[in-house]
């Protein structure tokens, strides 16, 4: 399984794994990188963000923020993944995040699926998938 960045991991390390990550998804799937890396909102905190686009007109947007520490290393704090069709209308197939809760009662954290009827493009479903089985971008990408 890939190493996962939600716990403390140095930058520099992560940072080799993600380019290593997008080379393998530009090899079979991915046909182009849009994707900010990183980009330094501050000192202590990063943020990974853009397109990947893929083949069958599809496309992840990536939206990441990574707290930074003293001795530089990075742990993720918010994560979004956006899987959908790039051309309008919108067509929406999944999307994980943990930006914010749902059924906070049922759910332990706020790492979820938001699933899409692939007729209507509407959500029809959140599913609660926890932080420890929280996908890399890399299975986002597979899955997709």
């Amino acid at each position: 399984m890939p190493e996962r960045s939600l716990d403390w991991i140095a930058f520099d390390r992560y940072l080799a794994m993600h380019d290593r990550m997008v080379d393998r998804a530009l090899s079979y799937f991915a046909v182009e990188s849009m994707l900010v890396v990183p980009d330094m909102i501050t000192p202590r905190l990063v943020r990974i963000h853009g397109d990947l686009v893929c083949r069958g007109g599809l496309v992840v947007r990536v939206d990441n923020y990574y707290r930074r520490d003293a001795s530089d290393r990075i742990q993720g704090v918010v994560y979004r993944y956006h899987a959908q069709f790039i051309e309008p209308p919108l067509r929406r197939i999944f999307r994980y995040d943990n930006d914010h809760t749902y059924n906070r009662e049922a759910h332990p954290d706020a790492f979820h699926k938001h699933l899409f009827s692939d007729r209507t493009w509407r959500e029809v479903e959140v599913v609660h998938i926890g932080r420890e089985n929280f996908p890399t971008l890399a299975e986002v990408i597979d899955e997709l």
